[in-house]
C-alpha cells in the first residue's frame, strides 16, 4: 500500500533509543521517488514524518510521555497511534470519530453536542485532559478538537501519569502529534460534504528552506459550516501553523492554532428518573433543543519550546505554552426523563466564561551505558496553572410548563429575544498543578529486556484542596522471540476530581470533585508478525467514581474495571488491511458509602464490545478502496442498583474511495455511511448519561494532492 515513509529519520531518532525499534528508521525519499512510487501503486504518498505499520493505517511509533516516541511492538504499555491517513480516509472530524477502531473506547455524549468526551477502559475522558505533543493543558476546555491538523492520535491506556503528566485521566491518555513540515512539499486541499447541508473545507501546506532545509512551516486550515442531521447549525473556523527549526545541535519549535466554533440548537443528552424504564429511542432527527440555545466558543494556543545538546548523549529542553477560552452558551435545562420518554422544563440560563491555562516544562534526557545495561534517562519539572478563570451569567427556574416528550420538538419561546442578560462575570480561583518527574527507560540482554522506571511528585493545589504524592509507573518487556513480546506494567495517578457536567442534568454544573489515586495492573502480549500486529491485554484499574444523585455530582465509592483486550492492525495480505478487536470488561463497584451497591455494575460500561475494520484495494480497479467496518457494544446500566438498562447495539458503517492521477495530482474522491442500516438505539458511555446514536449519515469529499 504504502512504499516508503517521507520523513526526517533523524528527527525520530532525537527522541526514541535506537534499541526501542525492531527495525532502522524509514529512508527519506525524493519528491521524484514519491511520485514514482504513487503512479506504481495508484495510491497515496504519506505526507508525514513517520513510520507506518503496513497499510498505513496505524503508525510504528506512538508517544510514551516523557520518554518520546517508542516502536509500538517495544513499549510495555498499550499503546497506538493513529494516522493522519487514516483520520482523512474516514472523514473523522473529532477524535470521537476515529476512536471507532477501538474496542476499548466508547463515546459517551449525542453525537451533535458541543464535546468531544469518551470513556477509555469504562473511564471518562475529556478534550481539557488530551495532550498536545505531550503538553497537558493545550486544548480547549470546552469543545471540540478538529484532528484533521494532527499527524498522529496516540493513545496510552492506563493511568501513568508519572509518564504522561496528564491530568484528569485514569483509562487513558489520548496525545495529538501536530504536523510540521518534511522534507518534501505539501500540498494538499479536501472539500466536503455531510447529510447535504454541512460543508467543509481543508488545506494543509508545509515547506522545508534554508541551508539544508533548517527551517520549516506548515499550515493547517480547515472550516465547516451548515446544519446537522438533529437540525443544529454549526460553524467552525480553524487556522493553525507549525513552525521549527533544526540547526545540528539546537532545534525549536512554534505551534499556534485559533478555534471558532459556533452552535446553535446543540445536541441534548438525557438521565432517567429513578424507577424509570428506559423509553423506546427516538427519531434521532428530531431535536428538543430550541434554536435559540447556543454555544459560542473561541479559544487558541501558543506553544514554543527548544532543546539543546549539551554533550554527547545529553539534550536539555524547554517548553511553556498558553491556552485561552471564552465560551457564551444559552441553555435550556430538562427534568430526567420517565418511561414514557417525558421531561418537564426546569429552567433556562445564561453562562458566559472564560478558562485561561499556562504550563511551563523544563527538562533534561540523557543517554548512557553501564556494563550491559542501556539507559535513557530523563528528569522534567512541569507547572499548570488555569482552568476556569472568570464565569458568570444568570438563570432563571420555571415552573408549570406544560410536560415536553423526547418524540417532539419543545416549543418554548425564546427568553432572550430582546438581547442577553448582563454578564457579570466575577473570578474563579484556578487550579494549580507543579510535579517533577524522573524515568530511566533501560535496556538489557541484547535489547530483548526492556525496564521502565518512573515516577512522579504531583502536587494538585485548588481552592477546596491541597494534595500531594509520589506516583510511580514501573513497566518491563521481554523479546521471547524476535516477533513475540511479553510485558506488564504497574501505574498510579493522582487525578484530579471530575468536573459535574454543564449540560443541564444537575444543579452544581462545573464544579470539581477533589482529587483520588487510581491504580493499574496490566498484562500483555504483543506479536509482530511483519505486515500485521496483535496485541492483547489484560488489566486491573481501580478509582473513585463520581456519580449524579438527586441532581447533584458526587463521589460514590470506588469503581474496579477489569478486563481483557485483543486488537489487530495491519495488511495481512497484499490489498486487505484489518484494524480493531474486541474487549470485555467487568466493571463493579467495588466499594461504595453504603455497601448496598457493592458488586453492582458500574455506571456506563458495556460487558463486551466489538470494533472491527477490513478494507480491502481492488486489483481490477487499481486506486479504488473500500472499507467496511462492524461496531457491537454490550448491554449497560445507568443506575447505581443495575435495574436502569440501556440495550446492546450493533451498528455497520461503510466508505469507499478511488484515486487517480492527472498528471502532477493526485485526486482522491472519498464518501461514506455511518449506520448503514438506520437502526435506532441509546448509547452510554462511562457514566449515567444516556444520548440517542446518530441515524444513517453520509459524507463524501473530493482531496487534491499536488
Amino acid at each position: 500500500m504504502i512504499r516508503k515513509v517521507a520523513a526526517s529519520a533523524a528527527l525520530l531518532a532525537t527522541s526514541t533509543p535506537a534499541w526501542a525499534r525492531d527495525e532502522p528508521a524509514a529512508s527519506v525519499d525524493s519528491a521524484d521517488d514519491q511520485a514514482e512510487a504513487r503512479r506504481r501503486d495508484g495510491t497515496e504518498v504519506v505526507v508525514t514524518g513517520q513510520r507506518t505499520i503496513p497499510g498505513g493505517q496505524v503508525a510504528k511509533d506512538s508517544r510514551l510521555g516523557i520518554l518520546g516516541d517508542s516502536d509500538v511492538y517495544a513499549a510495555p504499555f498499550s499503546v497506538k497511534a493513529y494516522t493522519a491517513e487514516l483520520i482523512r480516509d474516514q472523514g473523522a472530524r473529532s477524535i470521537n470519530d476515529i476512536v471507532a477502531y477501538d474496542p476499548s473506547i466508547r463515546v459517551s455524549l449525542s453525537s451533535t453536542f458541543v464535546l468531544d468526551q469518551s470513556s477509555i477502559r469504562g473511564f471518562l475522558v475529556i478534550s481539557s485532559s488530551y495532550l498536545f505533543d505531550n503538553l497537558p493543558g493545550m486544548t480547549p476546555s470546552y469543545g471540540t478538537v478538529p484532528i484533521a491538523h494532527f499527524d498522529r492520535v496516540d493513545i496510552f491506556k492506563g493511568p501513568a501519569s508519572a509518564l504522561t503528566a496528564a491530568v484528569g485521566t485514569v483509562g487513558g491518555t489520548i496525545n495529538l502529534a501536530p504536523k510540521r513540515a518534511i522534507d518534501v512539499p505539501v500540498n494538499s486541499v479536501t472539500v466536503s460534504a455531510q447529510n447535504d447541508v454541512l460543508l467543509g473545507g481543508h488545506a494543509d501546506f508545509g515547506r522545508r528552506f534554508g541551508p539544508g532545509g533548517a527551517f520549516g512551516v506548515r499550515v493547517n486550515v480547515s472550516a465547516e459550516k451548515g446544519t446537522l442531521f438533529d437540525g443544529g447549525r454549526r460553524e467552525q473556523w480553524t487556522p493553525t501553523i507549525a513552525l521549527d527549526y533544526r540547526g545540528g545541535p539546537f532545534r525549536a519549535t512554534i505551534d499556534a492554532g485559533y478555534i471558532e466554533y459556533k452552535s446553535e440548537g446543540p445536541g441534548v443528552n438525557y438521565s432517567l428518573r429513578p424507577g424509570a424504564t428506559l423509553p423506546r429511542a427516538p427519531d434521532p432527527t428530531i431535536n428538543i433543543t430550541p434554536r435559540w440555545s447556543f454555544t459560542d466558543n473561541e479559544s487558541w494556543y501558543a506553544i514554543g519550546g527548544a532543546e539543546l545538546d549539551l554533550a554527547e548523549g545529553v539534550t536539555a529542553y524547554a517548553r511553556y505554552g498558553e491556552n485561552r477560552q471564552y465560551v457564551q452558551r444559552v441553555n435550556l435545562s430538562i427534568s430526567a426523563l420517565d418511561s414514557a420518554g417525558a421531561f418537564n422544563v426546569t429552567g433556562y440560563s445564561y453562562g458566559p466564561w472564560r478558562n485561561a491555562k499556562k504550563t511551563g516544562e523544563i527538562g533534561v534526557r540523557a543517554r548512557a551505558v553501564t556494563g550491559p545495561l542501556t539507559h535513557n534517562l530523563v528528569v522534567s519539572a512541569l507547572q499548570l496553572k488555569g482552568g476556569l478563570s472568570e464565569f458568570g451569567g444568570a438563570s432563571t427556574a420555571l415552573t408549570g410548563q406544560p410536560a415536553g416528550s423526547i418524540y417532539r420538538p419543545y416549543p418554548l419561546a425564546d427568553p432572550y429575544a430582546a438581547g442577553l442578560p448582563a454578564d457579570n462575570i466575577v473570578g474563579a480561583v484556578q487550579p494549580n498543578l507543579q510535579s517533577v518527574a524522573i524515568a530511566d527507560d533501560i535496556g538489557a540482554f541484547d535489547d530483548r529486556l526492556r525496564v521502565i522506571l518512573s515516577a512522579r511528585r504531583q502536587r494538585l493545589r485548588q481552592a477546596l484542596y491541597d494534595q500531594t504524592r509520589t506516583t510511580p509507573t514501573v513497566a518491563a518487556l521481554f523479546k521471547v522471540t524476535p516477533a513475540l513480546s511479553l510485558y506488564t506494567n504497574y501505574a498510579e495517578a493522582l487525578t484530579q476530581g471530575a468536573v459535574a457536567p454543564s449540560d443541564g442534568t444537575v444543579d452544581n454544573p462545573g464544579e470539581q470533585l477533589p482529587p483520588y489515586v487510581s491504580r493499574q495492573h496490566e498484562l500483555g502480549a504483543k506479536w509482530n508478525a511483519g505486515r500485521f500486529g496483535v496485541t492483547l491485554a489484560w488489566f486491573d484499574i481501580r478509582q473513585d467514581f463520581a456519580v449524579i444523585a438527586d441532581r447533584r455530582f458526587v463521589i460514590g465509592g470506588e469503581q474496579r474495571n477489569r478486563g481483557v483486550e485483543l486488537e489487530t492492525f495491519g495488511e495481512p495480505v497484499k490489498g486487505t488491511r484489518v484494524l480493531g478487536g474486541a474487549a470485555w470488561i467487568d466493571a463493579i463497584q467495588s466499594r461504595t458509602a453504603t455497601g448496598a451497591t457493592t458488586g453492582r455494575k458500574a455506571l456506563g460500561v458495556p460487558e463486551w464490545t466489538v470494533n472491527l475494520g477490513v478494507e480491502h484495494d481492488f486489483a481490477a480497479l487499481p486506486g479504488f478502496t473500500v472499507t467496511a467496518r462492524y461496531i457491537h457494544t454490550g448491554k449497560s446500566f445507568v443506575d447505581l442498583v443495575n435495574t436502569q438498562v440501556v440495550p446492546a447495539w450493533d451498528r455497520f458503517d461503510a466508505t469507499a474511495r478511488y484515486r487517480v492521477q492527472v498528471q502532477d495530482t493526485l485526486l482522491t474522491v472519498r464518501t461514506g455511511v455511518t449506520n448503514v442500516f438506520d437502526d435506532r438505539y441509546w448509547t452510554a458511555g462511562g457514566r449515567n448519561i444516556i444520548s440517542v446514536a446518530a441515524p444513517r449519515t453520509w459524507f463524501t469529499s473530493l482531496s487534491a494532492d499536488f
